[in-house]
This record gives C-alpha cells, structure tokens and sequence, in this order.
C-alpha cells in the first residue's frame, strides 16, 4: 500500500474583477512557480462562473499546459451550498463543469463543495454526471462546534460534513471520496490557513501525522499566496485576519516548506484524479 498525496487550491476569490484578476493573475502565478520548483503537481478547483474573464480562461489554460488539473468547484459558490435544492444543486455543478471543459479542453473529473457542504443529494448528481471523486468531506468529530468557531463571520451552517457514515460506504462505486486531511490524537482538520496561526513546529508537526497516514488532499486557496495588501480588497473575518498576518515573502517560505515536508512523507504527491484511482483501487491508504 503506497501513502501518496495531493494538493489542492480552492479558487473561490470573489466575483467583482479585481478579486478574480487576483486570484487567476499574481496567485496562480506564484503556485506555479513554486509547484515547478518543488516538483509537485497541483489540482486548482474553479469556478465556472469566472470562465469568462480572460485572465482566468489564460491561467486554467497554462494549468493544463504545465501539467496540472483542473477541477469543480460550483458555477457560483453559493453559500450554504447543501441548502439548495436538488435542480439548484444540478445545475450549479452541471454549468460549472460544461465551462471548465470548453475553457480546459478536458471535462473536470473532481469536485468540492463550497465551504465542505456535502449533502446525499449532492452525491447523487455526481455520481449521474460520472464524476470519478469528491473532495467535501471533513471527517471530524467536533465538525459542528468547528464550524462556529472558525466561520463565525459566514452564515451559522454546519460547514463541516454531514454524517460520515457515508464513508463507509465507499464500495456502493463512484465518486471516490478524498476526505480532508486530519492529523494528531483528536485528527485535528488540517489545511495550509492553518500555518499562519500555529507555530512552524506545530504546523510541521501535524502535516507530518496526516502526511504520513495516506491518501492525504492538502487544501491551499488563493489568498494564502496574496500580499495583505491584496487580501485588503477582500471582506474581513477572522480567516482574512490569519490570511493577512503574514507578508508575501513570508507565505512564499511557509510554501516552500510545506511543499518539501508532503514531498518527503508522501511517496508520490499525485493529481487529485491520480489520488483517488489509487484509492479507489485500494493501492493507497486513507485513513478514515
């Protein structure tokens, strides 16, 4: 059993022009940079709904040129997500998905929820549109209180996956899930806002223990790799107050590091799509 890994980054920046010159612009930049130096690959989750700026069409362009993938994350990123009906829901992935692969020339195999919102409905419509794997669950005990703790400036919903019984039902075929990354005694959710609120120890630390258990899907989003003087057009809340704290030059090194730390616990760090044949196939670990 191999224990590979994935990284991935949420592209959910805003709609107004300035914020998705941004995200497609100076931050899909820098990923890449930085990917190409550290010789990982990247799975970016975008927006249908931004396919029509011409920054973002070049960027989701050069993304399949460099040999990365691309993948689903909502035409809009309506929020809560698992509130919206059964057609909502369909035609929110379905339109996001028809423009991601006319822009990409390849159809999205993978999708998010916006904010982890994953509903049985939801699965349903991936599993119609023949997606190969989702990436919305957060298996975690303490999902509820988290969510109010650490999204208290967003709408009062659990952000945090419905039951993970559905876990266990992995056998009943397609879409594979990748569920978030959890680390230490109390499988504590990880993802990379988190280095910019812990110490470098702590943070190694815990990437380490959910590095190390398999089949791990590392989230970045574009603000991680935006200066605070960016992040400063976006709404405040106490994410944007952690995502602001540290400099460009700052963020740049504590993605460098992260990039080395999965590189050197994992055995292979994989696109999204690649991740989940693997788990799929039972070739690589998932600790659920």
């Amino acid at each position: 059993m191999s224990k590979s890994s994935a990284i991935g980054v949420h592209m959910d920046a805003g709609f107004s022009h300035k914020e998705v010159e941004l995200a497609y612009g100076p931050a899909v930049d820098r990923l890449l940079k930085l990917a190409d130096l550290n010789s990982v690959t990247l799975t970016f989750f975008v927006l249908g709904g931004h396919m029509k700026n011409k920054t973002a069409i070049k960027s989701v362009k050069r993304i399949i040129q460099e040999g990365h993938e691309v993948a689903n994350h909502s035409m809009h990123h309506i929020e809560p997500f698992g509130r919206l009906s059964y057609s909502e829901m369909r035609e929110e992935i379905k339109t996001s998905h028809e423009k991601i692969a006319e822009v990409s020339g390849i159809a999205p195999l993978g999708f998010t929820a916006p904010g982890w919102s994953a509903t049985p409905k939801m699965y349903r419509i991936l599993r119609e549109e023949g997606y190969q794997y989702d990436a919305s669950v957060i298996p975690f005990c303490m999902r509820f209180f988290l969510s109010y703790l650490l999204f208290i400036d967003r709408q009062k919903f659990p952000y945090f996956s419905w039951d993970s019984s559905y876990l266990k039902r992995r056998g009943s075929g397609p879409p594979t899930i990748i569920p978030f990354p959890r680390a230490g005694v109390l499988r504590i959710p990880l993802w990379h806002t988190g280095a910019f609120y812990l110490s470098r120890s702590v943070h190694r630390t815990l990437l380490r223990d959910a590095t190390k258990k398999g089949g791990m899907l590392y989230i970045l989003h574009t603000m991680d790799i935006l200066s605070p003087e960016e992040i400063s057009l976006k709404k405040k809340g106490i994410v944007s107050y952690w995502r602001s704290s540290r400099s460009l030059n700052e963020k740049k090194e504590i993605l460098r590091d992260t990039f080395r730390l999965i590189k050197t616990y994992s055995e292979r760090v994989l696109k999204c799509r690649d991740l989940a044949a693997e788990l799929a196939s039972g070739k690589s670990i998932s600790s659920i």
